[in-house]
């Protein structure tokens, strides 16, 4: 097997969506401590990890690119 030479970098599409907020997410009985705490996360001044799990469809996505959004930070999938 021969190296394959790559001469470029190709680029990944990270985009966030613009659409995803906190302000459209919805919030219901069983997410909403979820959103609280992660809302909290954000805020904190000291580094700390926030690790986020649900069922696909949970909104995990939403609320994770949401965050992103207020604060400013990269998103990878």
């Amino acid at each position: 097997m021969s190296p394959v030479a790559v001469d470029r970098q190709l680029p990944l599409s990270l985009n966030l969506r613009s659409d995803s907020r906190f302000t459209n997410f919805i919030v219901d009985a069983d997410n909403a401590g979820t959103v609280h705490a992660l809302r909290d996360w954000l805020v904190r001044a000291e580094p700390a990890v926030f690790y986020l799990f649900g069922a696909p469809g949970s909104g995990r996505t939403h609320v994770l690119q949401a965050a992103a959004l207020e604060v400013a930070a990269v998103y990878l999938p």
